[in-house]
């Protein structure tokens, strides 16, 4: 899983390149490291301090979004994600260092990462994802939603709302996906026929 996260940084990167955005993976790298800077913090690596929200924020996305789990981490999963995402930042700044990312080697090993990622998110964006999980306001749209109905009766903490917010969020997402693995097959049956593909024999 580590791994694989590291993959996905580095593939982000290498997309932004590919797509002649000017901006260099070195660059981007160094943008994503300095992003997860700020207080208060929950790590300090050498001078550099990291951020408590917006470790929690990727892994918020990473776990609703890519790994398709509820939001609620045990105390063994928090502590495994935490140790990940130190790691992970860890090898990101020794490769932004190490790495020669103009290689042809480096593209040839990132772009099945690549491929992949971008069908991935193509998909997800065309079939409502992105839509299912940004557009909502975590700290009115739902909770008053519930309030109003008498769903919800207590007064709660915003944390608490939040928490609440990332739960409908998750199920929200996990009720349409049969509809959207439904809709991706209807889009390459359509682009199929839009785009005829012809194969040529392959003289042995």
């Amino acid at each position: 899983m580590k791994f694989r996260a590291f993959c996905a940084v580095v593939t982000a990167s290498f997309l932004f390149v590919s797509c002649g955005k000017g901006e260099s993976v070195y660059d981007l790298i160094g943008e994503i490291l300095s992003d997860r800077e700020g207080t208060p913090s929950l790590f300090q690596l050498g001078e550099k301090k990291f951020s408590l929200s917006k470790f929690r924020d990727e892994t918020r996305f990473r776990r609703i979004i890519l790994e398709k789990k509820n939001p609620f981490l045990s105390p063994v999963e928090a502590e495994l994600y935490l140790n990940g995402y130190i790691e992970e930042t860890v090898l990101l700044q020794q490769a932004r260092q190490e790495v020669d990312f103009k290689s042809k080697d480096f593209k040839e090993f990132i772009t099945p990462y690549l491929t992949k990622g971008v069908i991935d998110y193509y998909f997800f964006e065309k079939t409502g994802g992105v839509k299912d999980y940004r557009n909502f306001d975590y700290d009115s749209d739902i909770v008053n939603e519930m309030k109003a109905k008498g769903i919800l009766k207590e007064k709660i903490s915003k944390e608490e709302e939040k928490m609440l917010a990332e739960l409908v969020v998750w199920r929200r997402l996990e009720l349409n996906s049969k509809k959207r693995q439904e809709d991706i097959k209807l889009m390459i049956a359509k682009l199929k026929i839009q785009n005829k593909v012809t194969v040529f024999p392959v003289n042995k």
